[in-house]
Order: structure tokens, then sequence, then C-alpha cells
């Protein structure tokens, strides 16, 4: 039986929540702050499965402590499960393939899911993605350099990319 199981714990000082879908042990939302704010952003099927808190064994658990320890790949270690169409799902998959501490832009963004010409639908891609950090739309910054608009608020992307760029270089 379907259900929803929540990991917290905390990244650079902030709450952090991933919505893992049980039994596909996949992500379906992820994000700093509040947890019910998440959950209004899935489907109202996804909305309606049983709810729990993880317990301390859960391994998605380990891997977000190993991030905020500063061992990048660990994200890479979560499944993701998003609905979007096939634009939309490569989108998603590029930016799990940006470098930790090497932003890039969005042009750079758009060029890198191979549609130069598509800047606005890649970045709304960032802008409709369920699953951040672990889906790392923070790493796409303005073409100034700046870190541009972050559903969680500019100052924790900012953070995150500072975090992000030390321990990459580390």
């Amino acid at each position: 039986m379907k259900n929803l199981e929540i990991v917290t714990e905390e990244i650079l000082g902030h709450p952090f929540h991933a919505v893992m879908l049980r039994p596909d042990n996949a992500v379906v939302a992820s994000g700093f702050g509040d947890l019910g704010d998440l959950i209004a952003r899935l489907s109202p099927q996804d909305q309606s499965l049983a709810q729990t808190e993880a317990g301390e064994e859960a391994i998605e658990r380990q891997w977000l402590r190993e991030y905020a320890s500063g061992n990048m790949d660990a994200l890479k270690k979560f499944s993701v499960q998003q609905t979007g169409s096939e634009f939309y799902q490569h989108c998603w998959q590029t930016l799990r393939d940006i470098a930790p501490g090497q932003p890039l832009s969005y042009s750079q963004f758009a060029q890198a899911a191979g549609r130069p010409s598509a800047v606005r639908a890649a970045a709304s891609t960032c802008a409709r993605n369920l699953v951040a950090l672990i889906v790392p739309c923070h790493r796409v910054i303005r073409t100034d350099g700046s870190a541009g608009n972050y559903l969680f608020g500019t100052k924790i992307k900012e953070e995150l990319l500072k975090f992000e760029s030390e321990s990459a270089a580390a």
C-alpha cells in the first residue's frame, strides 16, 4: 500500500523535508520551510496518501546528513519521481548533472538541456521543480551572476551556492 514517508533534517540551519513515496522509494517533493506547503504541491491523489515520519534508520536521512557534512555526491543517491513532459524530465535530469560549485546561468542551462533558444522554457522547469535541492534548481543563476529567485528564498539559495562552492573546493 502506498504512503508518504517524511524525512526531515536540518540543512545549513534550516529544516529540510524530503517526501518519499513508499514503497517506490522515490522523492516526490522536497524543500525547506513548511511541510504542508510541500504536500499541497503534490497531485490530489498523492496528497490523500497516509503520511508518516521516517525513522532514524531511514537511508535517505543518512544521505541528507552526508550532504550536510559536505559530501556533494550524496544527493545523487536519491531516486526522484516527478510528473512532466519529456522536455521537463530531460531538464530535471540536466539539473542533476550540474556540478556542485559550478552554477550555470539560465542561458547556459538551456544550452546544456539541448535547447539554447528555449531559455524561458528551461527556466520554467526550475520553477516547477517539486524536488528542490535533490533536483538542484538552485544551481541555476542569473546571467549577471546574482542568485535570482528561489521558492524558499534568495538567502537560502545563496547559502546553498556558497556551501556547495566551498565543499566542492575542499
